[in-house]
């Protein structure tokens, strides 16, 4: 971690810029405002992380205010365009708990926001908020090391916490109040925190990932959170450097089913859980053998899935749905291409498996399954070489399906279209019998890669 923060060129031009118009703005309201920037870029910029999220916290202006005043002032000081203001309006259901203005400065886009406190009620995660100090902005933060201020005025980070500094040494995550009073107020800070492990690596500190254990914050998460917040975080923390890390932690927790749940209008599922756990435990020793790319956000995704297995469930109008597709849809509120996704991936783990144990794999066999699944079966055959451990097996699948020059099955198309199809048989209108013949033709074709539409006019005519 480094002592200082180090300010990049284009950083120090915004620092001059701001701490010069803070003059203006003195002059002109007799406001001696005080500028920091909060939050991840401090954090970032301590452990050497690229960061490019600044967020302006003013202690005596709304942001909107103190932007709009900018703006103006930069205008009048340039003959180039100078970047609009726009106003990012409250919203408490996706946490936008304060109005916020944000602009480009040099390129790089600038939060403004004023310094507040917040007061939760025992029914609801949206707070009532105030203006507040630093040390109230810095306390109702969601951990010590994102509650680390940059004062621009001094050129220093300040530690309102008195903890920050040391947790960010240590690879801590801590929060700053009391974790049980931290999560009973939102929530979703459970799910940030273990965001953050699977994005930097840190541990939970004790008391904190205790306080995760309670019911009642698992109930909360549940209940009390929109679900489109959940499937951010989550899709942040499956997209980590170490997301095998915040997939324990939420496996040791047992958060699964506080993430993945499916609405009242859906009968109840009973996921196994315990998939994971012995998932997880060979995650490590065969992710690094396999030996070909594949999605791994999405593998992680499905890992955590893994509970919900080949399980459907029935909604009020007696339709049946894949169980992961719901979880996803409606659970997590990602978009349904990824619940069709994890339901494949879940659904064809076996049989991939099943296939790479042939001694010699049929084209046919090999070419519908890889047709059946679609464009990512790599990711499959990565999900089945992890829940099966057998790595050696599923690189062999892999090299087999190039091999026979199959990667692309997916995309095969009948040599005759159903058109040229129908003229081969004059009179015989159209039905379930030409889809027949199509599928034939690709069976054929799979199986006789040489094939010409001769060769196959010839087949569908016998």
């Amino acid at each position: 971690m480094r002592a200082k923060i180090v300010l990049d060129a284009t950083e120090l031009k915004i620092r001059n810029i701001l701490l010069t118009f803070t003059k203006e703005y003195a002059r002109q309201t007799g406001k001696q405002l005080t500028l920091r920037i909060t939050g991840g870029w401090v954090r970032d910029k301590l452990l050497g992380r690229p960061s490019h999220d600044l967020d302006v916290a003013i202690d005596q202006a709304t942001g909107e205010e103190f932007a709009t005043a900018l703006q103006q002032w930069m205008a009048a000081q340039s003959d180039e365009k100078v970047a609009s203001v726009h106003t990012i309006a409250r919203n408490p259901e996706k946490s936008k708990h304060l109005e916020t203005a944000t602009t480009k400065i040099e390129g790089l886009d600038v939060d403004f926001v004023n310094l507040r406190s917040e007061v939760y009620t025992v029914d609801s995660r949206i707070p009532k908020v105030e203006f507040g100090t630093p040390e109230q902005d810095a306390f109702r933060r969601d951990a010590t090391l994102n509650a680390l201020f940059y004062n621009l005025d001094k050129d220093q980070v300040e530690d309102f916490t008195g903890k920050g500094l040391d947790d960010l040494e240590a690879g801590i995550l801590r929060t700053p109040l009391d974790p049980s009073e931290t999560f009973h107020d939102d929530p979703l800070r459970v799910l940030r925190l273990i965001r953050f492990v699977a994005q930097l690596n840190f541990t939970l500190a004790l008391e904190t990932e205790r306080a995760m254990t309670a019911p009642s914050i698992r109930d909360a998460l549940q209940t009390k959170v929109s679900r489109e917040r959940v499937g951010v975080e989550l899709k942040k923390l499956v997209a980590g450097m170490y997301a095998a890390q915040g997939a324990r932690y939420i496996t040791r927790l047992g958060l699964a089913p506080a993430i993945f749940t499916l609405p009242e209008q859906y009968s109840p599922i009973t996921p196994n859980w315990t998939v994971l756990t012995s998932m997880l435990d060979t995650a490590d020793a065969v992710m690094p053998l396999i030996k070909f790319d594949y999605d791994k956000p999405h593998l992680w995704l499905a890992m955590l899935m893994s509970g919900m297995s080949h399980l459907t469930t029935v909604d009020n109008k007696k339709k049946v749905f894949p169980a992961p597709l719901i979880a996803v849809k409606e659970g997590i509120k990602l978009p349904t291409q990824v619940g069709n996704l994890v339901t494949k991936v879940l659904d064809s783990a076996e049989d991939l498996w099943l296939l790479s144990q042939q001694a010699a794999s049929s084209r046919l066999e090999t070419g519908l399954l890889i047709r059946r699944i679609g464009a990512e079966w790599p990711l499959c055959v990565a999900y089945s070489a992890i829940k099966y451990n057998n790595p050696s097996s599923l690189n062999g699948l892999y090299d087999a399906v190039h091999a026979m020059g199959l990667q692309d099955a997916h995309l095969m198309k009948p040599l005759l279209d159903g058109k040229q199809v129908s003229k081969l048989f004059p009179g015989r209108a159209g039905g379930p019998w030409l889809k027949e013949a199509l599928d034939k033709a690709i069976e054929f074709q799979l199986e006789n890669p040489n094939a010409t539409a001769e060769d196959l006019k010839t087949v569908l005519l016998e």
